[in-house]
């Protein structure tokens, strides 16, 4: 009995013990758990902290970055503005703001028949580059569709042959005929204002001595850059010009070939249907575009063009032949189409050098012709040319036109520009480039 009174008497001690216990283990855990929530609270302070540092240092990125592409497309209308005053390969800065903070720098060069421009604007160290090719806008010679200079013989037509625009012609003037016992359909001679022209063709802007002067400077040395036939691709962000230089005809089947870059060939260059080709430069005797090819270049020859049926030759693109023998062509197979312009500078005094434009070969832009022209097709924009002829499998005429179109680019909404004939106070950038 005792025994059991003492130990009635040492539970409730017992249970106070337990108690105190539970009470400090509580107080511990709660303890730890305000330590845990104080470090996870902290925790998410910090991360909002830091998120909204980043978020300002993304925010201030982002607006440097808008100022910076502002300033440079500023650049480029700067470069518009002031192109007749510009130098081809000076550089020019301007402090945008005289504060000395921000600033553009500004080059102007030469790309074969076409212009760049080139705006790199600099902030606190960052920068952004925006280059563009750029054209003119044609000059008041090359408003009419047709320019035949006067060589003493009246200018005839038959068949379907349409003069849709004003045409300057010979003084003895124009007139109807009979070709292959075909006459002429339609009611009108020209569908547009008769001018007379001169002996000699207008003063273009863009001249033989001025294109090789310009291949002259071009890099094509074995110092500059060179690409491999395998990866023909240089960007025009580079100031430097990526060169290409083969000894052998050179023949581009699938490869690409794009950007900022001129092909060399001491021999020739042959394109196929399936090669991505664009914004290059081709520097050669000859030049083949095979049947079916579609994109855009420049070319430089001396001996021949061949532009091979149902290629489209696209905006911005250019021909150029400087003709090195009377025997020095141009062809347009059909139904090729060109969208750019054409210039053939005859060897000698006599301008007996050839464009031949088959029919359903279109080209779209100005051709400038210092020789003779063959045109079975349509010229859409100006053809400026020294004589025209025919050749029939029984005679061969001078001055004749027979089922051909020459009519303006304005109805088809399109505006194509270069430097060839183009007025040096309307420039316009034609696209921006990578």
């Amino acid at each position: 009995m005792e025994h059991f009174q003492e130990k009635g008497k040492r539970r409730p001690a017992l249970n106070e013990f337990l108690a105190k216990s539970f009470r400090a283990r509580l107080k511990g855990g709660a303890l730890s758990l305000v330590v845990m929530i104080s470090i996870l609270v902290s925790a998410l302070l910090g991360a909002f902290i830091l998120s909204a540092y980043y978020d300002r240092l993304h925010h201030i990125h982002q607006k440097r970055q808008v100022s910076l592409v502002e300033n440079a497309l500023y650049g480029l209308e700067y470069l518009k503005a002031a192109n007749e005053d510009l130098l081809y390969d000076q550089a020019l800065t301007i402090d945008l703001f005289g504060e000395g903070k921000d600033s553009v720098a500004l080059i102007k060069q030469q790309w074969g028949m076409y212009d760049l421009y080139i705006s790199i604007s600099q902030s606190a160290g960052f920068f952004r580059r925006e280059v563009a090719l750029a054209g003119y806008a044609p000059d008041s010679t090359a408003s009419d569709v047709l320019y035949l200079t006067d060589n003493s013989r009246a200018l005839s037509i038959a068949g379907d042959t349409w003069i849709k625009g004003d045409a300057s012609l010979p003084k003895a003037g124009i007139k109807s005929t009979f070709i292959n016992q075909k006459g002429y359909s339609r009611d009108q001679l020209v569908y547009g204002q008769i001018k007379n022209s001169m002996a000699a063709l207008p003063q273009a802007n863009l001249q033989r001595n001025d294109l090789e002067a310009w291949m002259a400077k071009a890099p094509h040395n074995p110092t500059n850059r060179m690409l491999s036939p395998d990866s023909l691709k240089h960007s025009f962000d580079s100031l430097s010009t990526g060169a290409f230089i083969a000894e052998e005809p050179l023949y581009l089947s699938t490869q690409q070939a794009k950007g900022k870059i001129i092909l060399y060939s001491h021999s020739g260059v042959e394109i196929g249907p399936l090669a991505q080709v664009s914004e290059i430069i081709i520097i050669a005797p000859y030049l083949r575009i095979k049947d079916g090819f579609k994109g855009d270049l420049q070319a430089f020859c001396t001996d021949s063009i061949i532009i091979g049926r149902n290629v489209n030759l696209q905006y911005p693109s250019a021909l150029a032949l400087m003709c090195n023998s009377e025997d020095s062509f141009i062809s347009v197979q059909q139904g090729a189409v060109i969208e750019g312009d054409v210039y053939l500078s005859s060897a000698g005094e006599n301008n007996k050098n050839k464009l031949f434009i088959e029919e359903h070969g279109t080209i779209e832009g100005t051709a400038r012709i210092e020789g003779q022209v063959e045109l079975k097709g349509i010229v859409r924009g100006h053809l400026a040319c020294e004589g025209i002829f025919l050749q029939t499998p029984r005679t061969y005429y001078e001055n004749h036109l027979l089922n051909a179109t020459l009519e303006p680019l304005e109805p088809y909404d399109k505006d194509y520009r270069s430097l060839l004939q183009g007025d040096l106070k309307r420039p316009q950038i034609i696209k921006k480039l990578r």
